[in-house]
């Protein structure tokens, strides 16, 4: 081999090199824009009609950059079967909802997304979920600064903005957002500049879930201080549900860490009620919204009394099977969860998520990352059910195929045990 073909290989290979990291810049670009678009951040409000638009045409540019490089980065061969599933899933939930025909068009853009989700290596999976805790991370790192800075007084410039179809009203602190209906409130729960803290904590514990085994990093920290700011009851429950799944899948003897956790949490709450004779965040914020009272949850309050009475009659009628038209202007504000969407879709578009979901992680060797998967995905879908949104359905599917990032040291280390 001459000198010149040495310097020949090596001009081939950064070449190659670079496109690649070309291919993978765009692909976490369009994904990264997904990410956000489902989670609305007030910066985002201006193209959140076309944003996906945007998203897909970066992702088929990457697409299209990999096919030309010997080291692709979307490697998948089981695609059919999950592309499919989505295919039959949206489509019906369009049918059913009587959509227009620019519903149909925009299938086109979020099928590409889904698709290049289930041709991407596994390797390329874990390397995006980190990129995007890195990028939350970053971002939550000066939100929280700036709102510490806002609880202790300090002036910062900002403006009021609303977001007239949701029917919400903040002050825009630029770096986080305060809701009109908190802003005399002392220390009012941190939502970042997302729409609502909920929004925030879930998000967040999702992010977490995808990295069991790398909590201390810098930006899963900050994650989870966010997920603690928020006072969310929904982020809470599934954070304790992560703990668990967490020792779970290390194989570690769960009940000595559920023992744990209920002595704390048996300690905390009593301190909350008794601290300021109860009058504090965590009490009226958490444990308030745990007691039950006639046979019902406080914090169950996902749905208003007109809509619960709407859904009870739905639920013994023939339109069980696909849907009723679910109308803002007839049930009012503040509906969410699993009975919001069995009610807008049907019972057929219920079955085609679950087939959607089963088929999306059927190619991942690890079961237990699956059913921990699907235990974290039916409890936030009990609250909050949008399983196809991004920031939902990204992390979720991403955890089934990566589980504990640090199992194979948790393996080694049982096996010099025995």
């Amino acid at each position: 081999m001459t000198i010149s073909s040495l310097f020949t290989i090596k001009k081939i290979d950064l070449f190659t090199l670079q496109k690649k990291n070309i291919a993978r810049m765009f692909f976490y670009l369009g994904i990264l824009i997904s990410y956000w678009g489902a989670l609305m951040p007030w910066f985002i409000w201006k193209i959140e009609n076309v944003f996906f638009v945007l998203s897909a045409m970066l992702i088929v540019m990457s697409m299209l950059i990999s096919r030309n490089i010997s080291e692709p980065l979307f490697t998948r061969k089981d695609f059919q079967a999950p592309i499919l599933a989505y295919l039959a899933l949206t489509v019906m939930m369009r049918l059913v909802n009587g959509n227009n025909i620019n519903s149909y068009i925009s299938l086109v853009f979020y099928s590409a997304i889904f698709l290049s989700l289930f041709t991407i290596s596994v390797d390329e999976l874990k390397r995006l979920m980190k990129f995007i805790c890195v990028v939350m991370g970053s971002l939550l790192t000066v939100s929280i600064f700036y709102f510490v800075l806002y609880i202790l007084g300090f002036p910062l410039p900002s403006t009021p903005i609303a977001h007239e179809v949701l029917m919400y009203s903040y002050t825009n602190f630029y770096f986080f957002l305060i809701d009109d209906r908190t802003f005399y409130v002392l220390i009012p729960r941190f939502q970042s500049v997302f729409m609502e803290p909920g929004h925030l904590g879930t998000a967040s514990v999702f992010l977490l879930l995808t990295q069991l085994g790398k909590w201390k990093k810098w930006y899963n920290v900050v994650l989870l201080i966010a997920t603690i700011m928020t006072f969310s009851l929904a982020a809470f429950v599934l954070l304790a549900m992560v703990l668990f799944i967490n020792a779970w899948l290390k194989h570690q003897r769960i009940l000595p860490k559920i023992l744990l956790i209920i002595s704390f949490l048996g300690i905390t709450t009593v301190g909350a009620i008794f601290y300021n004779d109860g009058d504090n965040m965590l009490n009226s914020l958490i444990i308030e919204r745990l007691v039950v009272d006639d046979g019902k949850l406080a914090g169950d309050n996902r749905v208003t009394d007109t809509f619960e009475a709407a859904f009870d009659d739905y639920m013994k009628s023939d339109d069980i099977l696909f849907g009723r038209d679910f109308e803002l202007a007839e049930f009012g504000w503040g509906n969410a969860g699993y009975r919001v969407y069995i009610y807008d879709y049907g019972l057929i578009v219920l079955l085609l998520t679950i087939i959607f979901y089963i088929s999306a992680v059927y190619g991942s060797k690890d079961r237990r990352a699956i059913i921990s998967m699907f235990f974290i995905g039916v409890a936030s879908f009990w609250v909050r059910a949008t399983p196809l949104s991004f920031y939902y359905f990204i992390p979720l599917y991403a955890f089934a195929y990566i589980g504990h990032q640090n199992k194979k040291l948790y393996d080694i280390k049982q096996e010099n045990l025995k």
